[in-house]
């Protein structure tokens, strides 16, 4: 029981740190410090996210996928996860497991906008233009006004608006 509170708190500890490196714009010790947090917590979901997202700037999809691929496995109802891991196999050109991740980010969330905006992106890609047009629909009633959205969902919804 000792042992377990003790693993808490140190995971509790790198944890804070972590965010206070990423704060301070410490990335290689914000890594750092996630790695540590894995150590004592293999499924620690903040840490999982956060690396596999850094590792998607760094263009390194393998590891980015092998994160989040972790992260959906031990919190399947992590919409943010599936989303990240169909963001990730987009950018490897695997569009099977991109739908699959996108489907279960939508299973996790059904009105979850970027999960909506992917789903009908890849369907346009495909060529399935009817069956975009209904998704994108669906974006346009769930998005809020153009300008109360992030900058980088504006043109999306914008597109979605206008399909």
């Amino acid at each position: 029981m000792q042992d377990a509170q003790a693993v808490r708190a140190e995971v509790a500890r790198l944890q804070a740190a972590a965010i206070q490196a990423q704060q301070a714009g410490k990335e290689d010790e914000t890594g750092k410090l996630w790695a540590r947090v894995l150590e004592h917590d293999a499924s620690h979901g903040l840490a999982l996210i956060s690396l596999g997202k850094r590792a998607f700037r760094h263009g390194d999809l393998e590891r980015a996928q092998l994160a989040f691929e972790r992260l959906v496995a031990a919190h399947p109802g992590h919409t943010q996860g599936w989303i990240n891991l169909a963001l990730t196999h987009q950018g490897r050109k695997d569009v099977a497991a991109e739908q699959s991740a996108i489907d279960n980010a939508l299973k996790t969330d059904p009105t979850d906008l970027v999960a909506l905006i992917l789903r009908a992106n890849l369907l346009e890609r495909q060529g399935q233009r009817h069956k975009a047009a209904s998704v994108y629909g669906a974006v346009a009633s769930v998005a809020p006004p153009l300008a109360a959205l992030e900058p980088g969902l504006q043109g999306a919804v914008s597109h979605a608006l206008q399909f």
